[in-house]
């Protein structure tokens, strides 16, 4: 397995990180992410949107924690697993 994850400059190369939900392929662009991060406990914020689970803070951080499979009119997801952390 190829390790070099760096591309180098110019070569119009893109690193998607692909991720499965309801049986759908997503991917989303690597140089996007912040940091993964495994799950931590939210909390709830009332009145928020049905697909915003609540907030955290990691190293003092507020991120917001979004149900994709819901916002994405597929259901709910169970609590935990993997949370991905994203700058827009």
């Amino acid at each position: 397995m190829d390790t070099k994850i760096l591309l180098e400059n110019g070569t119009n190369e893109l690193e998607v990180l692909e991720f499965k939900l309801d049986g759908n392929s997503y991917g989303i662009n690597v140089a996007k992410i912040r940091e993964i991060i495994t799950y931590q406990e939210v909390t709830p914020v009332p009145n928020a949107h049905p697909s915003i689970e609540g907030i955290f803070m990691p190293r003092d951080t507020m991120i917001t924690a979004i149900d994709l499979k819901n916002c994405l009119q597929r259901g709910t997801s169970n609590a935990g697993g993997i949370v991905y952390c994203y700058q827009l």
